[in-house]
């Protein structure tokens, strides 16, 4: 029998300079059977030009998980939009204990509507296939996988690339 934990009150929120401590750590601890030095990758995702979102819980402000999205300007029309740009989240994290609490939900929905306000059409992302737990979070939320990508992590872990449209 398993037993279904309540989803926590997570408010998220831009981060701040205070964050940089957690968000490392928290790199280490949930990329590392996924890149050779995760404390360097996050270092490097949030020097560049991306939006870093972090999840909180509402009553205690106890940091739970964070997402870095980046957002790109097509510099063409495409479709039906003049300017549009397209998403992508290089990361999204939340701590272990805190899993399956609707935190990881809460910063994709996030992540989505900080992209929609840079324009963006649509949001990808690349996943580990052996990372069953956020491959089922993400198709919860709409995304479908799209293209197999060949030993994308250490160890020549393959990955799946997946989209979700969010236009509105």
């Amino acid at each position: 029998m398993s037993t279904r934990l309540s989803p926590l009150r997570t408010i998220v929120r831009e981060a701040r300079a205070a964050d940089r401590g957690f968000i490392v750590a928290l790199s280490e601890e949930a990329f590392a059977p996924y890149a050779r030095n995760p404390a360097a990758h996050a270092l490097r995702m949030l020097r560049a030009d991306a939006g870093v979102l972090m999840a909180e819980d509402e009553r205690t402000m106890r940091r739970l998980g964070f997402v870095v999205v980046r957002v790109t300007a097509l510099g063409r029309a495409f479709g039906p939009w003049e300017d549009p740009s397209v998403g992508y989240v290089d990361a999204i994290a939340v701590r272990d204990d805190l899993r399956r609490r609707g935190v990881g939900r809460a910063l994709l929905d996030a992540a989505e509507e900080h992209a929609r306000e840079r324009r963006a059409v649509s949001m990808s992302l690349l996943t580990a296939e052996t990372n069953h737990e956020a491959r089922a979070l993400f198709a919860r939320a709409g995304y479908r996988p799209i293209l197999p990508v060949e030993a994308a992590y250490v160890s020549n872990q393959p990955a799946i690339t997946m989209t979700k449209p969010i236009a509105r």
